[in-house]
């Protein structure tokens, strides 16, 4: 599942994860990113889904998550380490 969201958007963490359980999606990680616009003007929808879409194909091809956020249920940060 991804959401689409603007930083004034979300109230807080807690804000998020009460509007995932309303949604009754139940979840262990939460990966978060950032996508930049164009001067003063805001991600068009179109880079925002070919963005997801990439995140998306990195996630199944076991890529590279360092430029995501990454936080557990309680909000607190993660981070991944190789297995090698």
């Amino acid at each position: 599942m991804y959401v689409d969201k603007r930083p004034d958007d979300v109230a807080g963490f807690e804000a998020l994860r009460a509007e995932s359980r309303e949604q009754g999606e139940d979840w262990d990680i939460v990966l978060a990113a950032a996508l930049s616009g164009r001067g003063d003007a805001a991600p068009g929808d179109d880079d925002i889904e070919q963005a997801f879409s990439s995140i998306i194909k990195n996630i199944h091809a076991g890529g590279d998550l360092s430029g995501l956020l990454a936080f557990d249920r309680d909000g607190d940060p993660l981070r991944f380490v190789s297995a090698s």
